[in-house]
Order: C-alpha cells, then structure tokens, then sequence
C-alpha cells in the first residue's frame, strides 16, 4: 500500500545528523538552529545534534574572537 510520512519507520526518526549537515551547523549556528526547528518533530535526535553542533560552533566562535581581540 502506499506510505504516508507519518507512517515512517522508527529507525528514522532515531537516525543521527549526517556529517555534512553537523560540519554546517557548527560552522554556521544559525543553520544549525533552523535544522533544530525544522527536524524537532520528525527526527528529534538529529535536531538536537543539530542544536548542539549549533551551540558548539557558537561558544567556539565567541572564545576564537574574544582570543583574537586580545592579541
């Protein structure tokens, strides 16, 4: 029969941030945050990975800046 999204397996609903989108939402946050919103209901882990990448690549930035100020 034919599948509708919301019949979709629970293995993808677990399945984890590809490498791709991790390395882009740490390099740019604010990509990371839109993933986060809009993977939160169909894939919560991948969102929240994008959410800590995001969040990661943040904190990363502010420090690399704070650092080069002072030089």
């Amino acid at each position: 029969g034919q599948q509708h999204y919301y019949d979709r397996p629970q293995q993808d609903r677990n399945k984890g941030i590809g490498i791709g989108w991790g390395i882009l939402a740490f390099v740019i946050p604010i990509a990371g945050w839109i993933m986060y919103f809009v993977w939160r209901d169909d894939t919560p882990r991948r969102a929240q990975q994008a959410n800590s990448l995001a969040w990661a690549g943040f904190i990363f930035n502010v420090i690399s800046n704070i650092f080069i100020m002072i030089q």
